[in-house]
């Protein structure tokens, strides 16, 4: 038996042992070890591992179509319906990548492999498993079988044999030929006709074309498993099955989730199966019951509160360069306002060379002196958070707003043309028209980016409600106030040391909140991610399994899920 399992069984004989002598005061309480025969040293045990890679697998699509042998396997397995490809959301996903992480068990900023060329993976630092096994336990090889000429030649290396084929029916009939005899103790077969079929037809149980693909896949596996179960050497070998995704399937989702859980190529399906496992089943925690948390300004007209930037270069639109601004904000006003400003850099809320977002109605503009972009889409004066963003695109000549993600209609604007004035940069009270002393709201999290975003970063940034360094255009940022920790002082603080503070003046106060809101992305931390098996984690507990010592120098990002026994012996 492995050292993954090896406490584990321990403790049950212990507890076992317990038993018995408990046994010794009464006639009538049965001998619990009678059913494995007298004491004798177990005939020796072979640890191996069957590992399954589908490319494409969507687990979404398998919990909703049960297909009858996954079923049946999962009455003895670790199994999860929401496992991880990757859950860092900027980090792209390609089957290339995820089969880089499930071979060398880190990361692709660490293995190499961040797009789909699988030719870049980084073996001299994270070599495979196939090379790990070859090169310190040469009696554990390992056997490849795939139709995929790419990922024969880039994993080879230190599998005892590469078994390349034409499609998933000539590598399962090889595997399962193969499987009676072959001594290897990782046996790895590759599958790509489920993906085909998704792209040809939807990644989902909806989909005739992809069901179809899963009820033969669900075949195959029993056929593959069949053929262990048959093997002459079984009754003296101990086999973990692992079957798992390359990466999931796209299609969209009834409902948002702009968390990693929901990138549907990201969220796979992950099975480890062994006939001495109990049912264990891994479900997606619930990260859209996080709230989102904090502090920040009331701004209220009525009492002449605004928040006043140290420098009054900041904000400028200068020639030739692209700008995104962004922030959170709630109104504590629920009627129609007409023009008070938001946040602006300008003489008043519509006047004057510069900028302002400004209430309008039930939505708002962003208002320049070059050009004006409404949104009507989306209501901001119903008393909740919205994430709202101006893009001003020198590339496109177009000036647009977004509300939650949702575009308004553009606006072209004149690509030479500058709004550079000597006012500073303000958020709150400003001089306008209309019912202004009505205009009370929060806002926070204020950022402006030198850079355009485009409608797909809009969609996946706009809601993040804290940036840090990940921010793939963190370096883009010219100004960055989030103001959270800034809570009972007069003072918004600027994170990136590229911008002065604000200052609040009038009668200010701070307001604090923790509500959930659709479109926003509070901060998850990584252990939320990790409740789920992620495809690091694979190479993590197959060298477990086979007994193999995982040093520390390895630096694996995985982590071991330890299953319940429900017996002790073959």
């Amino acid at each position: 038996m492995s050292n993954f399992f090896s406490t584990s069984i321990r403790r049950m004989l212990f507890g076992a042992s317990l038993l018995f002598l408990a046994g010794s005061c009464n006639r009538d309480f049965p001998n619990l070890l009678h059913e494995f025969g007298a004491a004798q040293d177990p005939d020796p045990i072979q640890d191996k591992v069957l590992l399954i890679v589908v490319d494409g697998l969507s687990g979404a699509a398998v919990q909703e179509l049960e297909p009858t042998n996954f079923r049946v396997l999962a009455r003895n397995a670790i199994l999860s319906y929401s496992s991880l490809a990757d859950s860092r959301t900027d980090a792209k996903i390609s089957n290339e990548a995820v089969w880089a992480t499930l071979m060398t068990g880190v990361s692709a900023e660490k293995n190499g492999v961040t797009t789909d060329n699988l030719t870049q993976l980084n073996t001299a630092d994270y070599p495979t498993m196939f090379m790990r096994l070859h090169n310190m336990y040469q009696a554990r090889s390992s056997t490849l079988y795939t139709s995929s000429a790419i990922h024969a030649e880039a994993l080879a290396s230190g599998t005892a044999s590469v078994q390349i084929d034409t499609d998933d029916d000539a590598v399962v009939a090889k595997a399962t030929a193969r499987l009676q005899i072959d001594t290897t103790a990782l046996q790895v077969v590759h599958l790509t006709a489920l993906e085909a079929a998704g792209e040809a037809s939807g990644f989902t149980a909806a989909s005739p074309m992809y069901a179809a693909a899963i009820g033969k896949l669900d075949a195959q596996v029993k056929q593959l498993i069949d053929v262990l179960h048959a093997r002459q050497s079984y009754p003296n070998e101990n086999w973990l099955v692992v079957i798992t995704s390359g990466k999931g399937g796209l299609y969209a989702r009834d409902t948002p989730d702009f968390t990693a859980f929901g990138d549907t190529e990201r969220e796979t399906f992950t099975m480890l199966y062994s006939p001495k496992f109990s049912a264990r089943v891994l479900a997606r925690p619930s990260v859209a019951d996080i709230p989102y948390s904090g502090s920040a300004v009331n701004y209220r007209y009525n009492a002449n509160v605004r928040a006043v930037s140290g420098n009054t270069q900041v904000g400028n639109i200068e020639a030739s360069k692209s700008y995104t601004i962004q922030f959170l904000y709630k109104s504590n006003h629920m009627g129609a306002l007409s023009w008070p400003a938001i946040l602006g850099k300008r003489p008043s809320a519509d006047g004057g060379t510069g900028w302002t977002f400004i209430n309008a109605d039930q939505g708002c503009q962003f208002h320049t002196s070059i050009g004006v972009a409404g949104n009507s889409n989306v209501q901001i004066k119903d008393g909740k958070w919205h994430a709202i963003t101006g893009v001003f695109n020198r590339a496109t000549n177009r000036l647009i707003l977004y509300v939650d993600g949702v575009a308004g209609n553009p606006a072209n604007v004149n690509g030479n043309e500058t709004a550079i004035n000597s006012h500073p940069l303000i958020i709150g009270t400003m001089p306008s028209s209309g019912n202004m002393n009505a205009a009370n709201y929060l806002i926070a999290n204020l950022q402006i980016y030198e850079y355009a975003f485009s409608q797909e970063d809009v969609e996946r940034y706009a809601g993040l409600t804290w940036i840090d360094e990940n921010h793939p255009y963190y370096a883009s940022l010219i100004g960055y106030w989030p103001g959270y920790e800034d809570v009972n002082t007069n003072t918004l603080t600027e994170k990136t040391g590229k911008a002065p503070n604000f200052r609040l003046d009038g009668q200010w106060s701070w307001a604090s909140f923790n509500e959930l809101v659709d479109f926003l992305q509070p901060p998850i931390t990584a252990s939320i991610y990790r409740m789920v098996p992620n495809a690091v984690d694979i190479p993590f507990i197959i060298y477990q399994w086979l007994g193999v010592s995982v040093e520390q120098s390895w630096a694996l990002d995985g982590k071991s899920w330890s299953p319940n026994f429900i017996r002790v012996r073959n």
